[in-house]
């Protein structure tokens, strides 16, 4: 907090302040929950969110149970406090194994005139997008739109995976969007998606849409590289791209998974279904488009399936196995980074940090040439002794891992068959009747 945190909240002019007040420990946590009128506990990140009279919230000062204090501005309370609950809500999903999540997409409601307000909850936020990019789903973040507002507080957390939008030659960062420090980044690795709208779409592309406004559109989901969006498009939909993209990715890693697996059946075997989560963004869930598409109803598309050939399973079998090859091939965060990192290289800044064109056609084209030598870079332990043995191998045996004939379903199924979290609509307020 700033030195003069307490002395500026005094000065406000609230009947009631809206804090999010990070504790210690229990006890802390019981003082706080006892002098609000009324709170809600996020314990996946030490913070309750709390209302209180002043002269109560004044009083924490000096607690040496609290480590840190944020207000919300009245007029964004319930907003942020929604995102909140919802990023809490893909922590419970996955620790709870009800919902393998696959992507999480944070991009919608990030607007120009709260930006970096000290009112919004960025800071909690990060909070909460660190916990989850860092050891929960991977967690794709948009910087923002205006470049003059530099990137959003939101963004701020290391572990998360940050999103640019570029004009359509994906050489450029667009003029509406936020922008990585040149000489110095945050983040290990920064993703540049196409974020200009698209002029001359056919008639059909509207069709699915069902949605406008703060509503997220199907389209926008199911095929955003072809979605309608509004002028002037910007990181939020370069965003929509980026979460898309990584179905394919958790595909090929589940088909790796399930060929190196001494029961796996050759013929048809199923893998885990691609499932992405969006932050809020409410849809119209009745649209046509995406029946059969939610993870959280009961009638939806079964676990994609895919045909496993004899031949292909002993292939990559006697290379990893043969060779006592330490691998980690399964679906996790430092895999789909690994992955990213294969993408076509671009270079906006001067930062020494690893920057990534991604789009639907650059990571189908990674994965169609996928071989070895990549997956050892990737998936294989690096500090092992016997890793330049195993380049060495890796290099002899040339040809994809994967044929293209798989790829291909693999791209079928992520357009028309991967299923979506989201909250349906917008939520009733929740400060509006706290007591």
């Amino acid at each position: 907090m700033q030195d003069d945190f307490w002395d500026r909240l005094a000065n406000r002019p609230e009947l009631n302040f809206v804090l999010s007040i990070k504790y210690k420990d229990a006890q802390a946590r019981e003082r706080i929950i006892g002098a609000a009128k009324g709170s809600a506990d996020l314990p996946f990140i030490n913070r309750i969110i709390a209302r209180l009279e002043p002269e109560r919230a004044l009083k924490l000062q000096g607690d040496p149970g609290i480590e840190d204090v944020e207000v919300f501005g009245v007029s964004g309370a319930d907003r942020t406090f929604h995102k909140l609950l919802e990023l809490y809500r893909v922590y419970l999903y996955q620790v709870s194994g009800r919902f393998n999540i696959s992507a999480l997409n944070f991009s919608q409601n990030v607007n120009y005139f709260d930006r970096n307000s000290d009112e919004r909850g960025d800071k909690t936020i990060a909070e909460a997008l660190e916990v989850l990019g860092s050891r929960v789903v991977p967690s794709l973040v948009a910087v923002g739109d205006g470049a003059d507002f530099g990137v959003g507080s939101w963004a701020r957390s290391r572990s998360i995976i940050p999103v640019v939008a570029t004009a359509h030659n994906e050489k450029s960062i667009m003029s509406n969007s936020a922008r990585p420090n040149r000489e110095e980044a945050l983040w290990p690795l920064v993703l540049y998606a196409d974020g200009e709208p698209r002029a001359g779409l056919d008639q059909a592309s509207q069709e699915p849409s069902c949605g406008e406004g703060s509503h997220l559109t199907a389209d926008q989901m199911i095929h955003p590289e072809i979605a309608r969006i509004h002028d002037p498009g910007g990181s939020s939909f370069a965003t929509f791209k980026a979460t898309s993209s990584l179905c394919p990715i958790q595909q090929y890693s589940e088909l790796l998974r399930v060929m190196l697996r001494a029961r796996t059946p050759v013929g048809r075997v199923e893998v885990e279904p691609f499932v992405s989560y969006y932050v809020d963004s409410p849809v119209n869930r009745n649209c046509p488009a995406l029946r059969n598409r939610w993870a959280d109803q009961r009638r939806q598309f079964g676990a994609p399936q895919y045909p496993i050939t004899a031949e292909d399973k002993v292939k990559l079998e006697s290379f990893v196995s043969g060779n006592s090859i330490e691998l980690r091939a399964n679906y996790s965060i430092p895999l789909v980074k690994a992955f990213l990192a294969k993408l076509p290289v671009v270079t906006m800044t001067n930062a020494e940090i690893k920057e990534r064109v991604i789009s639907a056609d650059a990571v189908l084209t990674m994965l169609r040439n996928f071989r070895f030598t990549d997956l050892l870079d990737v998936a294989a332990n690096k500090r092992n002794v016997r890793f330049e043995r195993w380049k060495q191998l890796a290099e002899k045996n040339d040809k994809p891992i994967i044929e293209g004939s798989l790829i291909d379903a693999i791209q079928s199924y992520c357009q028309n068959q991967s299923l979506f979290l989201v909250l349906p609509d917008e939520e009733k307020p929740f400060f509006q009747d706290m007591e």
